[in-house]
């Protein structure tokens, strides 16, 4: 973990226009400098910088942060890697402050994991037992170079081979049983290998750490007697879900690409690599999740996924899609033909063959609407494109993704969906939501008090809510005003999760520094979602200034509406009281609430906010 003071002396030695010029052409538009900005197409320019904050804002695209969340977004880093970036840049060494309990353990679990590659590394070197890993890899046309450069490895037929090295080395069963190398027998009595005549697919995060393996079994003649795949188990350093193989290796070319090609398989990722096709990567034995689409974001805006022809690969180009219809990227689907998977395909045709079909890969929504309509007989006629056309928008209607999208995004989608239907974007819309409430009828929720529905997230704020947000606003320009937020308002007030997590972090950052900056608050914010968010409010209170007013109006409302809240909750409980009262009693408790209620309403009657 890098040290919160290096981080404030690197952001302090920085000059943001000098690191954003080189990238933006700027000019200067009274106190701040204008550009077009580099995270989105645009002809009138909505960049701005602020060399007096030491903070940037796209009013386009809502993009905003530090120096450190510009370099995050241009070079598809961490935050940690931007600072490190930066620190180099400026000649700033590095202070790593005590990491916690849990990213120690990630350290340990990283160099057990590192130790084990090499072991499975070696073993697949050596001349006598890697003589048939070797033999298989052959017969799948991967090359030795290829072999090293993604550390293939192979784990030996014994039940403990790789515990008696470890015995060697001084480390314990334990440390490889936290990592998934080893499992512990069932009689409770030592231990045995988790891999066992397996070839061993190192997994490597982005920050080149070896995280976990996949294991495929060697035993060909009779491969039904275990799983062909074998993963490890979740840890805290891996998820398989949250992770691609191969973009350690990928990486740089996805950026430089701008796209990313997402097979199934570890060989269909090895053997593009082997023919110079380096921006691909490959799910881990699951279909593509919300959280490997995520990750991919941060590298590109392109994505390609590549999937068998088969009914299978169908099924799961179908799921993909739905993963991205909220992610703000563009997607395309290309299948395989002649049933194979991409590595024969390109053992069998060649890489250049396999790169048009990547080329020529389909918009993803033109594709599925393309599914819908050959699911029709008839799809020509009214009737048949009718019902295809339903079909279509109903798969739009049970995806969740496609609701929670942010509204410019959503609005973009309806555009490019009504221009593939012939409808008018309106039209398309009002289907949808036809088709999401007649589906919501259909299907009531057994938990009422289980998550809340797509719908009720899109719900527009509440006036509580717009309150609590402007105090924010407020804060975020005037941080000294926290005494007089502090003790009334508390970060578990916001109801929603991001405003919450923000309102965590301007608390702290307002009450705990004497000369609180907003760049600093924006330099310790890893998330660029969090960073969009805070300069986003900065800037509307910033407009909107009358900072006292405005607080003052805020607090007045938020404290209003807790005593109208307590009163309805007294006059609640009186309806649920016990008999010992009279009903003369509960009627005259009753009307001294409602008249307070009356006076509280005429002298709060709500603010602008």
């Amino acid at each position: 973990m890098i040290d919160s003071t290096t981080i404030r002396q690197v952001q302090d030695a920085a000059d943001i226009l000098d690191v954003i010029g080189e990238h933006v052409a700027l000019k200067r538009a009274g106190k701040n400098f204008l550009g077009l900005c580099p995270f989105h197409e645009e002809k009138t320019p909505s960049f701005s910088v602020s060399p007096s904050k030491s903070i940037f804002k796209c009013f386009g695209c809502g993009a905003g942060g530090s120096i450190f969340q510009f370099i995050m977004r241009k070079d598809r880093v961490s935050f940690p890697e931007a600072v490190e970036s930066l620190a180099q840049r400026l000649g700033i060494p590095i202070a790593r402050s005590q990491p916690s309990p849990t990213a120690q353990r990630k350290v340990d679990l990283a160099s057990v994991n590192s130790w084990a590659a090499g072991v499975f590394r070696s073993n697949l070197q050596d001349q006598v037992l890697g003589r048939s890993a070797r033999e298989y890899l052959a017969t799948r046309g991967l090359s030795p170079q290829i072999q090293e450069q993604f550390k293939l490895g192979l784990a030996l037929p014994g039940w403990d081979g790789l515990i008696q090295t470890a015995a060697s080395t001084s480390r314990s069963a334990q440390s490889l049983a936290a990592a998934g190398l080893v499992t512990a027998r069932e009689s409770g009595q030592g231990w045995y290998d988790r891999f066992r005549n397996r070839l061993i697919f190192p997994i490597v995060d982005a920050s080149q750490r070896v995280i976990a393996f996949a294991g495929r079994s060697l035993e060909l003649a009779d491969e039904k007697s275990g799983a062909k795949y074998l993963n490890s188990p979740e840890t805290p350093l891996f998820s398989k879900s949250s992770c691609l193989y191969g973009l350690d290796q990928a990486r740089d070319s996805i950026v430089r690409k701008n796209q990313a090609v997402v097979v199934e398989g570890y060989t269909d990722c090895l053997m593009a690599h082997q023919h110079g096709l380096t921006n691909v990567v490959a799910t881990m034995g699951t279909a593509l999740t919300d959280l490997q689409a995520g990750l991919l974001r941060r590298f590109c805006e392109r994505v390609v996924v590549v999937f068998d022809s088969d009914q299978a690969g169908l099924q799961a180009a179908d799921r993909a899609i739905d993963v991205f219809l909220g992610q703000r990227i563009q997607l395309s689907v290309a299948a395989v033909p002649q049933g194979k998977d991409p590595c024969d395909y390109i053992i069998s045709h060649g890489i250049d063959a396999f790169g048009q079909i990547v080329d020529h890969a389909v918009d993803a929504l033109e594709y599925k609407w393309q599914l819908a309509r050959r699911a029709q007989q008839d799809s020509d006629s009214p009737a048949g494109q009718h019902r295809a056309i339903e079909q279509f928008l109903a798969s739009l209607a049970r995806s969740a993704h496609f609701g929670s999208s942010d509204p410019i995004w959503r609005g973009l989608l309806l555009n490019h969906i009504a221009k593939l239907l012939s409808m008018s974007p309106v039209q398309v819309l009002a289907v949808v939501n036809q088709l999401k409430s007649r589906t919501a009828r259909r299907v009531q929720p057994a938990d009422p008090s289980g998550p809340v529905s797509t719908a009720s997230a899109q719900t527009p704020l509440s006036a509580m809510d717009k309150a609590l947000r402007q105090v924010l606003e407020v804060l975020l320009n005037k941080p000294s005003y926290i005494e007089k937020v502090a003790g009334v308002i508390a970060p578990e007030d916001f109801s929603q999760a991001d405003l919450q997590t923000v309102a965590e972090a301007v608390f702290k950052w307002a009450g705990d520094t004497d000369q609180p900056q907003l760049s600093d608050l924006l330099a310790g914010q890893s998330s660029l979602d969090q960073a969009d968010l805070i300069t986003s409010l900065a800037e509307q209170g910033s407009r909107k200034g009358n900072f006292q007013p405005n607080l003052s109006g805020a607090m007045d409302y938020i404290c209003s509406y807790r005593q109208r809240r307590n009163s309805l909750d007294a006059a609640e409980s009186i309806r649920r009281a016990d008999s010992d009262l009279s009903d003369e009693q509960v009627n005259e408790l009753l009307q001294q609430v409602q008249s307070q209620l009356k006076t509280q309403n005429r002298r709060n009657p709500g603010i602008r906010v």
